[in-house]
């Protein structure tokens, strides 16, 4: 416990405490919530009905990965031409991967978020990292609530979203790096 608080104050984070030859749990349904620290991964493309409040939900972890190996969630859901912020078009749909009381968090790509209220959403949750990852047709691409900070983007497209990048009270701006578009829409939560 001492080294641990050694490594903190000199600016180290510790690794997830998990065997590097352990195999990633599988996820293949919508619903699908993680509790517990480690690596998880998409096996097969989750296509949610509109009802379902999130994908996958990440809820009180201190170190995860989640790989979306290609793989797309996407949400059934009304398809309309109106434009952002009405809230017709998007009002039932859920959330991709809401990321929520958590530190430490990967989700990597190559995968893609599509017809949800919000792509991924970050609720009180530090030290995220999306990477990889398509967000289109989203009313929000990336959505940071409730004081969510060190949040990083890194070869991430947004495409025909409502808004690509949306702030919560409190949250910090996202670091975006090498995605497309180079400056994505900001728009207040």
């Amino acid at each position: 416990m001492k080294y641990e608080t050694l490594l903190k104050t000199l600016g180290f984070s510790l690794m997830l405490q998990v065997p590097a030859w352990a195999s990633p749990t599988p996820i293949s349904q919508c619903g699908a919530t993680i509790t517990d620290d480690g690596h998880y991964e998409l096996v097969a493309d989750l296509v949610c009905p509109n009802t379902a409040a999130s994908a996958v939900r990440i809820l009180g972890t201190k170190y995860v990965t989640l790989k979306l190996n290609g793989h797309t969630i996407r949400f059934l859901g009304p398809v309309s031409p109106l434009p952002f912020p009405s809230p017709g078009r998007y009002r039932k749909l859920g959330t991709g991967i809401e990321v929520n009381s958590s530190e430490h968090v990967r989700i990597e790509g190559v995968g893609s978020i599509k017809n949800a209220r919000y792509g991924v959403r970050l609720v009180a949750s530090e030290d995220v990292d999306v990477k990889k990852v398509q967000l289109s047709q989203n009313k929000v691409g990336l959505a940071l609530m409730s004081q969510s900070e060190d949040t990083e983007v890194e070869d991430t497209s947004f495409a025909s979203n409502g808004c690509d990048i949306g702030l919560g009270q409190g949250s910090e701006a996202a670091d975006v790096e090498d995605s497309y578009p180079a400056l994505p829409s900001y728009c207040t939560l």
